[in-house]
Order: C-alpha cells, then sequence, then structure tokens
C-alpha cells in the first residue's frame, strides 16, 4: 500500500467509526440491504468506513492510488476521446475522482449534478469540483447536454437516483422503478454510443458499451430496454462491491411496495456475494454480454 493512500485511510477512520456509533443512515441501509438481497458480515460499519474514505479523499483532492486500465479498455477511451457519447455511471466508489481522472486522459467530459440542498454544502461542493478540473452543470441541463454532444464531448451522469414522476420504469432488484428520462432523450437527438463506466475499489477503471448507433429501424433501442441493460450491470457490480455503492444510503426505492421479504436479483442476474469478482459471478443477460465486460479477480482493500 501506498504511504499516500494509508495515510488518508488513518485519516478516514474516526470519521467512519463516528458515523458507525451515531447510527448514520442505519434505518435506509437496513431496508435497502434487505431489498437488494445483500448478506454479508458488518455490512454498515465496512459501508461508513467506505464513505468516510472517500470523503477525505474528495476534500484532500487525491485518490491515493494509481488508477489503472486493461489494454481492452484503453482502446474504448480512445473512443471516448474522438467521438460524442453519453457516460452513464452510478453512486458507487468515488465517481468526482473518477471523473477527474477521464479528464485528465484527454476525454471532454461534461456532467449533470443535481444541487444540494443546503448552500453551503453546494457551494463547498462547487470548490472541490473546480479544483479537480471537473465540468458539471445544474441547470438548462438538457439544452447543454445537448450543445456539448454535438461538439464532440461526452456527457455523463449518475444514472441510479430516483426519478419517481419518469414514465420511463425498468426492474432493479426485481422492483420497478422509474429512471431519469434525459439519457433516452439525448438519443433521441444525437446518434450516439452510451458507456457504463466505473471505477472499481482496487482502483481500476472499467468501462461497458451498452448501446451503439444503429441504422436498421429492427433493431430499436428503447427507453425501456436500455435502463434494463443499466440495471442489469450495476446489479452484479452491487453484488460483488455491495459497501462501496452509496446508493444503498438514498431512498431509491421510496416508492416501492412495503418491505414483506428479502428481495432477490432479477431473473438475468446471478447473485453472486463476496466483495471481488468470482467466476460464480458471471451473468449474461439476454440484451447484454456483462460476463467479458466484468471480470477480474482482484479484490477491494
Amino acid at each position: 500500500m501506498k504511504p499516500q493512500s494509508l495515510y488518508l485511510r488513518i485519516l478516514a477512520l474516526p470519521l467512519g467509526l463516528l458515523l458507525y456509533i451515531g447510527g448514520w443512515k442505519r434505518r435506509i441501509l437496513r431496508e435497502n440491504v434487505q431489498r437488494c438481497g445483500i448478506r454479508q458480515p458488518f455490512f454498515r460499519l465496512r459501508f461508513c468506513t467506505h464513505a468516510a474514505l472517500d470523503f477525505v479523499r474528495l476534500t484532500h483532492g487525491r485518490y491515493g492510488q494509481t488508477i489503472r486500465t486493461r489494454p481492452q479498455d484503453a482502446e474504448k477511451l480512445k473512443k471516448l476521446k474522438s467521438a460524442p457519447a453519453v457516460f452513464l455511471t452510478a453512486h458507487f466508489h468515488h465517481w468526482e475522482l473518477m471523473g477527474a481522472w477521464m479528464t485528465a486522459q484527454g476525454i471532454g467530459l461534461l456532467s449533470a449534478a443535481r444541487p444540494m440542498a443546503h448552500q453551503y454544502a453546494q457551494r463547498l461542493l462547487i470548490r472541490m469540483r473546480s479544483r479537480l478540473g471537473l465540468a458539471t452543470v445544474s441547470d438548462r441541463i438538457p439544452r447543454r447536454a445537448l450543445h456539448h454532444l454535438e461538439h464532440g464531448g461526452c456527457f455523463g451522469m449518475l444514472w441510479d437516483q430516483r426519478a419517481q414522476a419518469s414514465s420511463v420504469r425498468a426492474a432493479f432488484f426485481d422492483q420497478p422503478l422509474g429512471v431519469d428520462p434525459l439519457p433516452l432523450f439525448l438519443l433521441r437527438h444525437r446518434s450516439v454510443e452510451v458507456w457504463f463506466g466505473t471505477l472499481l475499489p482496487d482502483g481500476t477503471f472499467r468501462l461497458l458499451l451498452l448501446a451503439a448507433p444503429t441504422a436498421s429501424p429492427s433493431v430499436s433501442l428503447t427507453p425501456a430496454r436500455l435502463a434494463r441493460r443499466y440495471h442489469r450491470v450495476l446489479e452484479v457490480l452491487i453484488r460483488m462491491h455491495p459497501t462501496w455503492w452509496y446508493g444503498m444510503a438514498h431512498r431509491r426505492f421510496l416508492e416501492s411496495p412495503p418491505l414483506k421479504s428479502l428481495a432477490g436479483v432479477s431473473r438475468e442476474t446471478s447473485a453472486g456475494t463476496g466483495d471481488g469478482w468470482r467466476e460464480n459471478s458471471r451473468t449474461v443477460s439476454r440484451e447484454t454480454k456483462i460476463s467479458p465486460e466484468l471480470e477480474s479477480r482482484s479484490a477491494p482493500p
């Protein structure tokens, strides 16, 4: 472990313990863990520890370890540099520093970000993003996103946020949830590739192509189909690294029926457990071959 990484972990330890002892998000975490069918010892303690570490990383503007890519993902990065694209990620691990790293690689990334409720916290977050070199927008998002794609840029967003009023719905851990229609709006106006990207806890950046432009009218990408593909990949990711998905602390399932029993995973998603990618956790969806893209034996620290 690098000295810088060890230093950040030592700084984060008291904060993680404070969050755990203080009962931060205790009820929401318990319910979401049940809905996702996650069974992992000391889940809340590990979740609070990881959240504290990533917060310390953000305040220091440093990840503390080397971000690397596989050769096949390095080739995909070249596409993001040379052609407009929609980049979908999630509240998983450190998406802020991942975006800063992508920008440093020469990707013209513009991200959408919901403003925080508290003005002081919002101003602080804006300063942190500015220090990282991140370009984000919080108003007139559709217009700005289309303009960015038109000029060959990459538009990114967290797509695992609650969108209760949306007419586009897709199953997530066997529960139909609304999804933000923004990516589908953009695809109606711009024919571009759609990527899922994430930073794994061991520092590996991974990319998966969710959809590519097609000239054939018989192969149409419906909003629900794209949302299902996204959720399939995200379910696998959460099963493998559940304590790094900060959506567990959100009210993602707020509009769902009251919890009656432990939720299973989607029919097309394997119920792998643990904190590392494993062979028995491979999944092949009807629409998206997930396993070749998410194959890795590296376990997070």
